[in-house]
């Protein structure tokens, strides 16, 4: 089961890339950024691994929340924009539309492709249905999202785009409560937040694409 873990989040990845923007995965464009990003996840990965391991545990309700927030979702993104912004960012062939996009995409595509591995040494010892199988999905939704709103940073043009940054935090605030019902025992909550937001999620990027705020 961990292999689901592990490679689910990399498949899912060239799958989108295959499916949603085949011109560019046929030519091979999106391989420079997708390796940047592989680079930038190895070189934290240590960094992750211990941020995670050495976060204070309390099983007060509150700091659960906070505790799955940090750990499974923040200091991922953190360290994804301090990496794509040091760089990435100056390596961008495109300054605006779909090649743009796909070129953030390919991005955090790279660097989201071993989290899975990560994960699953940090868990080894406690793996259950969250970690297997729900945690690959709302990761690489999360990603989207950031890829999404990096994207819509880097063509406003003004302080404007870094509040798109700042709305990064939300999706990570949602996706949180996920593993909080899940670790608390409200099975039943937790599974219902996890296929709701996966299908807000999910409508929302089409809807966005649809729109044409994102190229699609």
């Amino acid at each position: 089961m961990v292999l689901f873990l592990i490679f689910s989040i990399p498949a899912g990845v060239l799958l989108y890339f295959k499916l949603v923007h085949p011109g560019y995965f046929d030519a091979g464009q999106i391989w420079p950024p997708f390796f940047r990003g592989l680079a930038s996840f190895a070189i934290c990965a240590l960094p992750l691994y211990l941020i995670i391991e050495l976060f204070p545990v309390n099983y007060a309700q509150g700091a659960l929340y906070v505790r799955f927030f940090v750990t499974d979702f923040l200091v991922f993104i953190i360290a994804a924009l301090v990496f794509f912004f040091i760089l990435a960012r100056r390596k961008l062939r495109s300054g605006y539309g779909k090649p743009l996009f796909v070129e953030i995409a390919a991005f955090f595509g790279g660097y989201a492709a071993l989290v899975g591995v990560l994960y699953a040494v940090v868990h080894s010892y406690d793996m259950d249905a969250y970690r297997l199988f729900a945690f690959p999905v709302l990761f690489v939704l999360l990603l989207w999202a950031a890829s999404a709103l990096v994207y819509l940073f880097q063509i406003a043009g003004d302080w404007r785009g870094y509040l798109w940054l700042a709305a990064l935090i939300v999706p990570s605030l949602l996706y949180t409560l996920v593993p909080y019902f899940h670790l608390t025992s409200h099975t039943f909550y937790s599974w219902l937040s996890s296929i709701l937001l996966i299908g807000l999620s999910s409508g929302t990027a089409v809807l966005l694409s649809k729109k044409r705020i994102i190229p699609g």
